[in-house]
């Protein structure tokens, strides 16, 4: 099933809190009618650190905040927003609303946001936290800590099932090496298959009735990947339709 992007990308709000556990309850940092007029104008993807001098060293808490529209066929739709990365630690709020926290920041992550867009003109507002602790990464020494929305944003959204934490990972085997596959389809799964292709096969793995996947997928004679040979295997991962009258309770694996 397509899915629609919307780049959020571009020009957000932004400002420094010097009072946050305030702002984050009482305040209404997070809140659509907040009072941003002596909020700064800053590009996204962007660090704060390139926003103002007095940015250079900031290690603390700040806020971006923006407005976008939705599409109209947003009811009974299927959204995620997805955040390329950013450094470290996050609160996601939509329309009043916290959607999702995530901690750290270079990994990308994406927050269920189905049912709570609303046709039209919707407020999204990030707390970004980037100070450093002795019992977390980033790590007081050695390393320039970064602040802000560093990597793209974009709100996906489709009317149909779609593919959710997937995750790959190549396993050791008897003649080689296995690729195994977890992930879990948001929305009605029923008489669907995941498509796994990669150096001219294909294996067609079966979705459990709770949504979640599960396969192991075979390479022979695939080479491990080390920094002298280094070997990389394109993998591609589709959501199809079921081929009537096959079953794909095991998998199968075939040449296309």
């Amino acid at each position: 099933m397509p899915t629609q992007h919307l780049d959020l990308n571009g020009v957000w709000d932004f400002v420094a809190d010097l009072d946050p556990k305030y702002h984050a309850i009482h305040g209404g940092f997070h809140k659509p009618d907040a009072n941003r007029r002596h909020w700064q104008k800053v590009p996204v993807p962007g660090v704060w650190q390139k926003y103002a001098e007095r940015y250079d060293i900031f290690e603390g808490v700040c806020w971006f905040a923006r407005e976008f529209e939705a599409p109209e066929a947003v009811s009974g739709a299927i959204a995620s927003l997805r955040f390329g990365a950013v450094n470290y630690l996050v609160n996601v709020y939509l329309n009043d609303e916290k959607v999702g926290t995530h901690e750290g920041g270079y990994t990308e992550f994406a927050l269920d946001v189905s049912g709570k867009l609303k046709p039209g003109v919707n407020h999204l507002a990030v707390q970004v936290d980037n100070r450093a602790m002795i019992t977390k990464w980033p790590p007081c020494l050695g390393y320039f800590n970064y602040g802000g929305i560093h990597r793209g944003v974009r709100l996906e959204i489709a009317t149909g099932p779609t593919l959710a934490d997937l995750c790959l990972e190549a396993v050791p085997a008897e003649n080689g090496w296995e690729l195994a596959v977890t992930g879990l389809v948001s929305g009605p799964s029923d008489a669907r298959i995941v498509c796994i292709g990669s150096e001219g096969l294909s294996w067609d793995a079966h979705i459990r009735p709770d949504g979640t996947l599960a396969a192991r997928v075979p390479f022979f004679n695939t080479p491990a990947w080390n920094p002298e040979t280094p070997h990389l295997v394109p993998v591609t991962v589709e959501l199809l339709d079921a081929m009537p009258g096959c079953d794909h309770g095991s998998g199968r694996l075939s040449s296309p």
